[in-house]
């Protein structure tokens, strides 16, 4: 059976915000290229390209799978139509003065006239991949060769093909759409490809996402062909999808509690046509950063989940869900607002709850796959007709990462309570000893200017002896617990006298009430122009 093909390659190079991407179609012009295999070439199933209907099909699709700041350009292989299109943005595109093509032949692939009757649809596809450089590009393909067997060159060229879809690096993706529509094509099928070509390093799975999301799956486009695409590479990234049902929330019952909170976890599929008949999931949590400082972190290692993992999915059907109720269970965080030298001070003690950041990773293994077609596309890419390198019963999916932002609050005492408690009572203990231990000092003078004068340190209930000059023993300076105090005269051998600048002005009883000799001053605060014995 000869090779039949209509190829479109559709290149989308992303230039960053304003992307303007650069469309190829390539399209096959074999002399097989019919609608009804082997009909007579002429009315309803003549050659594709020179119908009306099939002509505006391919310009709907077009203008379904690109934007109008992208540059498309129409390349024919085996034969060419015309003058090959200058790279012109989507909005200026005139297909009219492509289609329908007629010519002698392309450059791609061919070698002698012959080759107008076969597809030699991986040359042309390796050709364009060279030609990319490991620019990240996404390729629409358009063919009715779906699946060709047995010996011939066209058997051997789709078996090509399709090891190159599979083992190249470069190419990432591929989602096929099957085509069998009243109108465009009622007997033969059609088949469309879409490809995410880059470089050999794997693309993120944020961008395969993208280029799914924006391009390759969109409603409008799902609605034109009728029906979603049919993912055939990766089946290990991209289809899964892990979500928190709610907030989760942990909780501590007192203060010596560790915290514990219960969440629904969502694992989705994001397969059209593979079943997940089973699989083990299990999840790992890394560090819990606080928004704070103040509060200490929680390590991932110190996490446990029940019930215990791993956890099994059991015949998650394509487009569907599954959800666990997992109990997260984490040591007690600590508080202690000198690490941020108490700058959040009341917020560490008064904040009923505070957040937390960091990751749950989930590891799925051992997922056994089912492909199951619907009956209307197995009449066009049958199970069987798919190769075994696109068909595997088991994969091991790659990483899932989730952000995770939990609240920690407190449904018992609160969480802090012990920290306020700690810190009264600290301040309290810390006060009291102060208090005990700081001294008063006191001035003594025998002359009221205090030119001279002793220093006297007095603790609480302390009590020291005051002595002239000349060592004679003149009573002692006597402080309670309080901030009480008081001169006990040697035998009365003094008497009060006033004086506005000293808190006791003494005399002795023998002197009189006008006489300054013979005196006692004594200050509790430092006397100005102090010439020695200055308070250490």
């Amino acid at each position: 059976m000869t090779s039949r093909l209509i190829a479109i390659l559709l290149l989308l190079l992303p230039v960053h915000q304003a992307r303007s991407e650069n469309i190829y179609y390539l399209l096959d012009n074999s002399a097989s290229m019919y609608d009804g295999y082997p009909q007579p070439k002429s009315g309803p199933q003549s050659y594709y390209y020179r119908r009306p209907v099939f002509q505006a099909f391919l310009k709907e699709l077009i203008e379904l799978t690109c934007k109008p700041n992208d540059t498309i350009s129409i390349i024919t292989f085996n034969r060419v139509t015309n003058v090959v299109q200058s790279p012109i943005k989507a909005s200026q595109l005139r297909i009219d003065l492509l289609l329908p093509p007629y010519g002698k032949l392309d450059v791609i692939g061919a070698t002698s006239p012959e080759d107008i009757k076969s597809t030699r649809m991986p040359d042309a596809l390796e050709q364009l991949l060279a030609e990319l450089g490991g620019r990240q590009a996404l390729i629409w393909l358009l063919t009715d060769n779906i699946a060709d067997s047995g010996a011939s060159q066209e058997a051997e060229d789709t078996r090509k093909f399709y090891s190159l879809l599979a083992n190249n690096k470069q190419i990432q993706m591929v989602y096929a759409y099957p085509i069998k529509r009243e109108g465009i094509n009622n007997l033969s099928s059609l088949m469309l490809y879409a490809i995410v070509a880059a470089t050999e390093k794997p693309l993120e799975v944020e961008e395969l996402t993208r280029w799914e999301e924006e391009y390759i799956s969109t409603k409008q486009l799902e609605k034109f062909m009728q029906g979603k695409p049919f993912q055939m590479k990766p089946l290990e990234r991209n289809t899964l999808r892990l979500k928190l049902r709610d907030e989760l929330r942990l909780d501590a019952v007192d203060e010596n509690s560790p915290l514990s909170g219960t969440v629904e976890i969502v694992i989705s599929s994001r397969f059209n046509y593979h079943v997940i008949t089973s699989a083990k999931l299990e999840l790992v949590a890394s560090d819990l950063q606080p928004e704070r400082d103040s509060i200490s972190k929680i390590s991932g290692s110190d996490f446990s989940f029940s019930p215990q993992q791993p956890y099994k999915i059991k015949s998650l059907k394509p487009r569907s869900e599954e959800t666990f109720v997992v109990t997260f269970t984490t040591p007690q965080v600590s508080i202690n607002p000198s690490r941020n030298n108490y700058s959040t001070l009341f917020k560490d003690i008064f904040d009923e709850e505070f957040s937390m950041q960091g990751t749950l990773t989930a590891r799925v293994k051992d997922v056994q796959l089912q492909l199951e077609l619907p009956d209307k596309m197995k009449g066009i890419f049958g199970t069987a007709d798919i190769p075994e390198i696109f068909r595997p019963q088991a994969v091991d999916m790659e990483e899932l990462h989730l952000e995770l932002k939990p609240k920690v609050r407190n449904t018992g005492t609160r969480l802090l309570l012990v920290l306020l408690l700690a810190g009264i009572l600290s301040t309290t203990m810390i006060s009291m000893v102060v208090w005990l231990v700081k001294p008063r000092y006191y001035y003594v003078s025998f002359d009221d200017s205090f030119e001279f004068y002793k220093l006297y340190s007095l603790r609480r209930n302390q009590a020291a002896t005051i002595k002239s000059d000349s060592g004679e023993i003149l009573g002692r300076l006597c402080r309670d617990w309080g901030t009480h105090w008081k001169f006990e005269p040697k035998k009365s051998a003094f008497k009060r006298v006033p004086d506005l600048h000293s808190d006791i002005a003494l005399a002795r009883q023998e002197a009189s009430d006008d006489d300054v000799a013979y005196r006692l001053y004594i200050r509790t605060e430092r006397p100005k122009g102090r010439t020695e014995g200055e308070e250490p």
